[in-house]
């Protein structure tokens, strides 16, 4: 809502907020969409280390709730994006 201003004022700050909270009660999309905010710096300080524990955090949840499903891991993107000569942000 806040992100895209749905409803609400538009507010990267609030949305990052409400990512957070989300985040803190385990939700993968919340952490997924946190660490996308720190990768870009939207609402919080850009923090690439923070982006990448929390893409580890969502790889463990989603694990955790869909056994048997591979799931990458934040280093194993980061490769495969510089291998494709994809630079990330």
């Amino acid at each position: 809502m806040y992100l895209r201003g749905l409803g609400v004022p538009a507010s990267d700050t609030e949305a990052a907020a409400w990512f957070e909270r989300a985040a803190d009660q385990g939700s993968t999309e919340g952490q997924i969409n946190l660490a996308r905010m720190y990768q870009d710096g939207l609402g919080v300080a850009r923090n690439d280390d923070k982006a990448r524990e929390l893409l580890d955090e969502a790889a463990q949840s989603a694990r955790r709730s869909q056994p048997g499903i591979p799931i990458l891991q934040s280093a194993q993107i980061a490769e495969a994006t510089r291998r494709a000569g994809d630079q990330p942000r």
